[in-house]
């Protein structure tokens, strides 16, 4: 079985390549340039160099591939980001081999969540420019259906020994103790690299259906399952508790009298909070933007300092309420299935870096 990664020098795309390959898959890295290929050559994976978006260079890149994941989303203006993975998805639906299924990898975004801590349910208009793209090219991928079998994978929370947000958790421990917003038994959003991983081998052999699907680990790991996972990877011992959160007061309103800051107050909350969405869908003038921006930020800010001198809890922000989306039914449980692929990765990592020492 041959698996192309578009994207593969991505932090997700790279540590799901190692899990393929440690699960008895040929996995055939995509990378545009030869600098984004050197870790993944070093863990003696062969990559494939070039530009999916270009045409003449896509058939070379696919050819005989069984299956394709696309973990393409390039970093830059969003004028630029739609037509760039636009031109990537394009390509593969009329360049993979004849019959070769198409993973398009999204995210958990496209729900259209505002902020950090809004709560996570599918929302009639995106209100973030990066849901409402994502949106967009889910549109595009699986409008190919009817050419091959299409699958649009909304990533959760990813985490795994490669990526960011679970280095952010092993910081959050480091103290021993970490106050949640809520029951530490509460469901979680996240999914590790290795069932990722699986997912994309169940889909190879048959296993699902094509579609849109949210993918998050199946049973879900609750928040303190996590936390604790990730403090025995550590070996240090974790109290978890439950905190409140507390709301600050803004302070922009004060400068106003108190009649102006009555009216005033609704007209700018709803325009700070919905900057997103009113820049994407209405004509505002970009020194509008700038200025909403930047009241943000200020905002942002201010409460950040205001944290401090309340009750101590995780940095971290969270979704909350249950995840919506069809799940995928073929998945094992990871709490039990990872352990040896995750430690037969962190081998060919740790002999990587070893080495670079």
């Amino acid at each position: 079985m041959k698996i192309a990664v578009v994207g593969a020098n991505g932090q997700v795309g790279r540590e799901v390549c190692l899990f393929l390959s440690v699960m008895g898959v040929q996995v055939i890295p995509v990378s545009r340039t030869q600098l984004g290929g050197v870790f993944l050559e070093r863990c003696a994976l062969a990559c494939r160099y070039g530009a999916v978006g270009n045409p003449k260079e896509a058939g070379r890149l696919l050819e005989d591939c069984n299956l394709v994941v696309d973990f393409s989303h390039p970093h830059g203006l969003p004028s630029q980001v739609r037509p760039a993975v636009k031109a990537n998805i394009q390509n593969i639906l009329r360049l993979a081999p004849p019959g070769c299924p198409y993973i398009y990898i999204s995210s958990i975004s496209a729900f259209g969540m505002r902020d950090a801590d809004s709560k996570l349910k599918n929302y009639f208009l995106p209100h973030l420019r990066y849901a409402a793209d994502k949106r967009y090219l889910e549109r595009l991928a699986l409008s190919g259906q009817g050419k091959r079998d299409v699958y649009v994978l909304r990533l959760g929370q990813v985490h795994g020994d490669l990526q960011a947000v679970s280095q952010e958790f092993m910081e959050e421990i480091a103290s021993g103790r970490v106050y949640l917003p809520f029951a530490a038994d509460t469901d979680s959003y996240t999914v590790f690299c290795f069932t990722l991983a699986e997912a994309i081998i169940n889909i190879a052999q048959g296993k699902e259906q094509p579609g849109l699907y949210t993918m998050v680990s199946v049973p879900a790991w609750s928040w303190g399952e996590v936390y604790e996972y990730w403090a025995s990877q550590r070996k240090l011992e974790l109290k978890l508790a439950t905190a409140k959160r507390q709301d600050h007061p803004d302070s922009i309103l004060k400068i106003l009298p108190e009649f102006g800051r009555a009216l005033a107050a609704p007209v700018l909350r709803f325009g700070i909070e919905h900057r997103e969405l009113l820049m994407n869908y209405l004509l505002i003038t970009p020194k509008i933007q700038e200025r909403m921006q930047a009241e943000y930020l200020r905002r942002k800010a201010a409460a950040e300092i205001a944290q401090g001198q309340v009750m101590p809890e995780s940095r971290r922000k969270f979704w909350t309420g249950p995840v919506p989306g069809k799940k995928l039914k073929s998945l094992s449980d990871s709490r039990r299935s990872m352990y040896e692929a995750t430690e037969q990765v962190r081998k060919i990592v740790s002999a990587v870096t070893a080495f670079d020492k």
